[in-house]
């Protein structure tokens, strides 16, 4: 049985917006297509290997399109220009627009090595670091996980304009009833003693999840991943109910995640630094 066609009516499509005449070189197009390829790896977990593949395709898709657009122009002309014109014409129309159309030449995101390239340049990426738990390198097996810098994510995000004001919009205190961490008498305490200096609410989450089939038990636990994750209290609750607005900070796996020995290692990473 067909499955009914998705109503994407209220799609926001990442190019519904480029505007031709204020963007001649094409630099917004490349990043609205760097964005869309950044989503499908980053956010849908498309591997590179496939998005390569769907680059390949617009490659080729483009450049039959154009083949063709050219092939129906020199039609068209015949019998009514010179073949020398209709030439003229054919190439100022597409020869010389070949090397700058975005979807014919991605020059930045070609391959999987200047995507990554161009991430990195373009977004506000931070590089994860591998951290050991135990400082002796003698120690084995040495226990490691990947820590992504608070103080550099944080500094990502107020990069955002819309984040800054969100972040610091104070919030309307209610002392009848509790509808955020911020109503409880332990945070107005803590408010109380840090008086009017400005402070950010750093909160700290974990979560364990598994990478294989949970009915095979024999590898469950072995492959079995710990994240870390943060969000800013100081932004509006919903917000940080969003997916997009919870950072991870930490990833190992969950056989050999330490509580103490992580946050002892995190906390001077951000604190005074």
């Amino acid at each position: 049985m067909d499955e009914p066609l998705q109503d994407n009516s209220n799609y926001e499509g990442i190019f519904q917006d480029h505007d031709i005449n204020s963007d001649p070189d094409g630099n917004d197009l490349t990043k609205a297509l760097g964005t869309f390829y950044l989503t499908l790896e980053a956010k849908h977990l498309v591997p590179s290997s496939t998005v390569q593949t769907i680059v390949s395709g617009i490659n080729d898709l483009a450049r039959l399109s154009m083949s063709h657009q050219e092939k129906k122009l020199r039609s068209l002309l015949q019998g009514t220009l010179t073949e020398e014109t209709i030439d003229s014409v054919a190439d100022q129309l597409f020869n010389e627009s070949k090397s700058s159309n975005v979807f014919l030449n991605q020059k930045f995101l070609s391959s999987v090595h200047l995507r990554k390239k161009y991430y990195h340049e373009e977004y506000t990426f931070v590089e994860p670091v591998k951290t050991f738990f135990d400082d002796d390198p003698d120690a084995q097996p040495r226990k490691f996980y990947y820590y992504v810098p608070i103080k550099e994510t944080i500094t990502a995000m107020y990069s955002d304009p819309a984040f800054r004001v969100a972040a610091h919009t104070v919030p309307v205190y209610d002392s009848t009833r509790l509808t955020d961490y911020h109503d409880g008498t332990r945070y107005q305490r803590y408010r109380h003693l840090l008086g009017e200096s400005e402070s950010l609410n750093i909160i700290l989450f974990q979560d364990a999840f598994g990478l294989v089939n949970p009915l095979l038990p024999s590898t469950a636990k072995k492959h079995k991943l710990l994240g870390v994750y943060m969000v800013l209290g100081n932004t509006p609750a919903h917000w940080r109910s969003h997916v997009n607005n919870i950072q991870l900070v930490g990833l190992c796996k969950e056989k050999e995640y330490e509580h103490t020995k992580f946050y002892k290692k995190t906390h001077p990473r951000f604190e005074g630094h």
